[in-house]
């Protein structure tokens, strides 16, 4: 039940990091900790209900490193050709 519990607390604190924050470095970091967090209630999910299904965890680290390495790649385009990491000044897009 604790690890339920620690699961919606990392929601919580990535959905923070999303929100309030306007560096992309630091959204980006909360994306990820929100990830974590489903990738936490999954595998305990899947160890309470599955008798611990070893395939399951090893997947879940494949697709968030998967997710974190598009999403460091987007953040890296953008700020390559905008210059600044900043949300709130980002106001144009191009095509």
């Amino acid at each position: 039940m604790i690890i339920y519990l620690a699961a919606v607390l990392l929601m919580l604190i990535g959905l923070y990091g999303v929100t309030a924050k306007h560096n992309l470095i630091k959204v980006a970091i909360g994306l990820m900790i929100m990830q974590y967090s489903v990738d936490l209630f999954l595998i305990a999910l899947a160890a309470h209900r599955l008798s611990g299904r070893e395939w399951f965890s090893q997947l879940a680290a494949v697709l968030g490193l998967a997710t974190t390495v598009v999403l460091v790649a987007v953040i890296k385009r953008n700020h390559d050709r905008s210059g600044t990491l900043d949300v709130s000044k980002l106001t144009k897009l191009k095509g």
